[in-house]
């Protein structure tokens, strides 16, 4: 974790979620229940005097997926020889380590025996964002 912050708590709905993270930050407290469930009280008690949120990534994720093979079946014609290339590569399956890597998770993610691999693809979002792309296209360019 970065030296300026201490994390006291991490809060997710998500019980395989909090698992990965438990595994990873054993020293932080780990909520089970969703954010707007939490009282003012609980915050206080906490001391904290600052909350970091992300908002849920999926819809997000599923849009980009969706909008990106929109554009992939619409290539000009100079983009054949660049669909001809992903159609010959021999592609394989990141394994979950392969992508948290990609993702910036140095090291990979360690993971509670209980996760299956479906679970962790889902937890890391199964999806491509910008720093697994441009690690692939830099591959690529080889």
């Amino acid at each position: 974790m970065h030296r300026a912050l201490e994390v006291v708590a991490a809060v997710d709905i998500n019980t395989i979620a909090n698992d990965v993270y438990q595994e990873n930050y054993p020293e932080t407290s780990v909520w089970n229940r969703n954010i707007q469930s939490i009282r003012q009280e609980e915050i206080d008690c906490l001391g904290v005097n600052t909350i970091l949120m992300s908002p849920p990534c999926q819809p997000f994720t599923r849009v980009e997926v969706r909008n990106t093979f929109e554009r992939l079946s619409k290539l000009p014609p100079e983009g054949e020889e660049y669909k001809k290339l992903l159609e010959s590569l021999e592609m394989r399956f990141f394994t979950p380590n392969e992508v948290a890597e990609l993702m910036g998770f140095k090291g990979g993610i360690k993971w509670p025996d209980n996760v299956s691999n479906r679970q962790k693809y889902k937890l890391l979002g199964n999806s491509l964002n910008v720093s697994v792309v441009q690690v692939l296209i830099n591959l690529l360019a080889m």
